[in-house]
């Protein structure tokens, strides 16, 4: 009787840390990393260097390894900050000093995640580049990715239209690198302005 109490406390404390490391490795972005070529790694305070879908760069670039950050499934952290710096993490690691964003996914109906595909790049001489960027369709800064949502009382909602049924729009709200599920009556709504 005393071994059939014993296997089962055993059991239990076997499933409840299985479900804690199947918790925690689903908190964090799934990241895939192609290595073509390596150099010493960089410390994680030096910069590395993000280059937009728009950016065209000079064809003497090279290109050290692609990255794949995406969503594991019960992904929690996965903004779009987020993922740039996983990115620029696994760019370091391998000696990368910028990355080059060639794919960007946004949030949707089937993930809450940013997803991105990016070239990890060593570039010699980086801060003397000169690159070639399109500003007519290149978001200046992060918040240029986001919907806003204005109401009629004033106050804007920042995050992502996912979809408009019935007179509601259902909405992610992106607020301090959180995202919240919310639905917005068309009524209350004063201005719509759409990502860029």
């Amino acid at each position: 009787m005393s071994q059939i109490l014993i296997y089962n406390k055993t059991m239990k404390i076997i499933v409840s840390f299985s479900i804690v490391i199947f918790l925690l490795q689903g908190c964090a972005p799934k990241v895939n990393t192609l290595i073509t070529k390596t150099y010493p790694t960089l410390g994680y305070n030096e910069e590395v260097k993000v280059f937009g879908l728009k950016t065209v760069l000079p064809v003497n670039i090279e290109v050290i390894g692609s990255i794949k950050i995406g969503d594991a499934g019960l992904t929690l952290k996965c903004n779009y900050e987020t993922v740039l710096e996983n990115a620029k993490i696994e760019a370091r690691k391998i000696g990368g000093n910028a990355i080059k964003i060639t794919e960007h996914s946004f949030p949707d109906l089937w993930s809450s995640c940013h997803r991105i595909k990016a070239d990890i790049l060593r570039i010699e001489n980086i801060n003397s580049l000169k690159i070639i960027e399109n500003q007519e369709n290149s978001p200046s800064n992060t918040n240029d990715l986001l919907d806003q949502v204005i109401l009629k009382d004033g106050r804007v909602f920042k995050g992502y239209i996912k979809k408009e049924a019935d007179g509601i729009i259902y909405f992610t709200l992106v607020k301090n690198g959180t995202n919240t599920e919310t639905q917005i009556n068309k009524t209350d709504i004063k201005e719509i302005i759409r990502a860029k």
